[in-house]
């Protein structure tokens, strides 16, 4: 989605005016220096306008903003991210939504086990159930592991190496198996409530695009400290 590129950042009160029926002003300002701090007034209020209708809270980290290629003022788009809690929530005030009792099934390749993979994870799939036209329908989402893992190229000297690794800034290279199936999960409740769940993704979602829209390693890594302050 692309947003008008004539909207500076420089005055938070214009955004913070319109969205105050929602939150109070120090509330606001809050959101817009921690959560949303990258966004420009029109994607600050479409950010709220998205949290208010998702009933989600960005200062319970519920949900929060993306900005991609935000220094590309032609490719720039903003993204609704969300807990998988945040997820499940939404799905669950449907009032015909409910987990699946069994565990997420995994697909694992001995031969794959390396730094890059550390469980050798092929795909996860994993089920919810949605309540429709008087039963209970299984509905799977699945993910791969080479198409989401947050796989980096190493920099030096502020140039690219065939070097890839596999980013530990999160969780991944510790719970793999945690990760990619709130993933796939992710997946199975968009199909499932995709007017509820519409251009909202889990944050384990776009790890890798967040790595492929930084321009050097020393920005990823800057990133990365930032997102764990």
């Amino acid at each position: 989605m692309s947003l008008p590129q004539s909207h500076s950042l420089a005055n938070p009160a214009t955004a913070i005016g319109v969205a105050s029926s929602l939150y109070n002003t120090k509330d606001l300002a809050l959101i817009r220096r921690t959560v949303a701090i990258d966004t420009t007034d029109d994607e600050f209020n479409l950010f709220i306008h998205w949290a208010r209708a998702l009933r989600l809270d960005p200062l319970r980290r519920q949900v929060h903003v993306f900005i991609v290629h935000k220094d590309n003022a032609k490719k720039r788009r903003i993204a609704l991210i969300s807990s998988i809690e945040g997820l499940r929530s939404i799905a669950a005030r449907t009032g015909n939504y409910r987990p699946d009792d069994g565990e997420p099934t995994f697909v694992t390749r001995r031969n794959l086990k390396s730094e890059t993979n550390p469980a050798g994870l092929v795909s996860c799939t994993v089920r919810v159930w949605q309540f429709s036209h008087g039963q209970w329908h299984r509905i799977s989402g699945a993910a791969r592991w080479d198409e989401f893992a947050p796989l980096k190229t190493v920099w030096e000297n502020d140039q690219p190496t065939d070097r890839i690794v596999l980013d530990r800034a999160g969780k991944w290279a510790e719970m793999p198996r945690h990760m990619l199936a709130k993933v796939a999960e992710a997946q199975a409740l968009r199909k499932g409530w995709p007017e509820d769940l519409a251009n909202c993704f889990g944050g384990e979602e776009v790890e890798r695009l967040r790595l492929e829209d930084l321009p050097s390693q020393s920005a990823r890594e800057g990133i990365a400290a930032e997102r764990l302050e």
